[in-house]
């Protein structure tokens, strides 16, 4: 392992209350490929788990403890009545991250990063999001999409953003381009299929 990107990240978890759930959650994490160690303490429901982010992502290890069936805290979860009016507006959205969450979606992952960042009271921002939300699904598991509101974490701080929305591209945690809101969807959707071509 002398290549290893070693992170380590405390994920909290909803629903895991008995020691063989933590001791389920522990086994099934540390068989991932990439994860070094994984420890559980159910009693504050926060599992630490040490992980090589060349070889694996903290997304792939929020699925696994998702599809276990926990929650993670941090993650805003639709409702059942949120979801089937999202049916009938047909609107989709992006992740939104906010400090916690952005050293592990954005700097320790070894797959491409496309941030939607904006200040809050964005009226621009709903095309923006539109088109990169219709882009993520076509990328699905070869491109992250988030989106991050300025007021609520220092990320424009982090790239010296003075004006929003912007769209910036990323890989492996470094910015190697940026949109203005005044982007065209097709000038974004060359961008995004670069980040693939680039690597």
């Amino acid at each position: 392992m002398g290549s290893a990107k070693i992170a380590e990240r405390r994920i909290p978890v909803r629903g895991v209350n008995c020691a063989k759930c933590r001791l389920d959650v522990e086994n099934i994490l540390s068989r991932v490929d990439g994860v070094v160690d994984a420890k559980m303490d159910y009693m504050s429901g926060v599992v630490s788990v040490k992980y090589d982010y060349s070889r694996v992502d903290l997304p792939v290890l929020e699925d696994v403890l998702e599809n276990l069936g926990y929650s993670i805290a941090y993650k805003d979860y639709e409702s059942g009545l949120t979801r089937l009016k999202s049916l009938f507006r047909k609107r989709r959205v992006l992740r939104r991250i906010d400090d916690h969450t952005f050293p592990g979606l954005v700097l320790e992952t070894f797959k491409p990063v496309v941030l939607l960042v904006y200040d809050g009271s964005c009226g621009g921002c709903e095309r923006l999001e539109s088109v990169l939300a219709s882009l993520a699904s076509n990328y699905k598991g070869r491109i992250y999409f988030y989106k991050a509101d300025c007021k609520l974490s220092s990320i424009c701080t982090r790239f010296n953003i003075s004006e929003t929305p912007v769209i910036l591209f990323l890989r492996g945690g470094v910015l190697i381009d940026s949109l203005p809101a005044s982007a065209s969807t097709e000038m974004v959707e060359g961008r995004v299929s670069a980040l693939l071509a680039d690597i």
